[in-house]
């Protein structure tokens, strides 16, 4: 009898359909105040990690470079725009002059860093699809191999089809 039930399971076995990739291999992008939040298995990515991962896809790692040059150079702007605001206003809690110059070139440095950002953040969600839908495409190819416990004309059998 246990002879039949170990057959049995392991035609089962046979029969089911194996993928190399799964679901939980794509990146999953969460639209949060500040942009997107990218997301593998349920850990968080950061941007070095996205560029290890998306660099088997050229195309994705051809987005995901804009998006963290772009990243970079917005963050150096609002980083500047910052400090320019940021003096004069503890300038003039010290009792110091209030420069309104300063604080009109912080505020325009933080209004051009402000679009960069947004077409940085649009180009990691570029990049972040075109990976996942190089995943699908290599997941669910057109032709896979089947391996499947059946019936043929001469009894049960095991069939092959790819």
């Amino acid at each position: 009898m246990s002879k039949k039930v170990i057959a049995i399971l392991s035609g089962l076995i046979f029969c089911l359909s194996m993928f190399s990739q799964t679901k939980n291999d794509t990146i999953s992008a969460t639209k949060i105040s500040g942009g997107y939040k990218f997301e593998l298995n349920n850990k968080v990515l950061t941007v070095p990690e996205m560029m290890n991962l998306i660099q088997t896809n050229p195309d994705a790692l051809q987005y995901m470079q804009k998006a963290k040059s772009g990243g970079g150079f917005a963050n150096v702007l609002a980083f500047a725009g910052g400090a320019c605001i940021g003096w004069p206003v503890g300038r003039a809690l010290a009792g110091g002059e209030f420069n309104w110059t300063m604080i009109g070139i912080g505020c325009g440095l933080v209004a051009v860093a402000i679009p960069i950002v947004n077409s940085a953040n649009k180009n990691a969600k570029i990049a972040v699809d075109v990976y996942n839908q190089g995943i699908r495409k290599t997941t669910l190819n057109k032709n896979p191999i089947e391996l499947k416990l059946g019936l043929n004309q001469n009894g049960v059998g095991l069939t092959m089809n790819f």
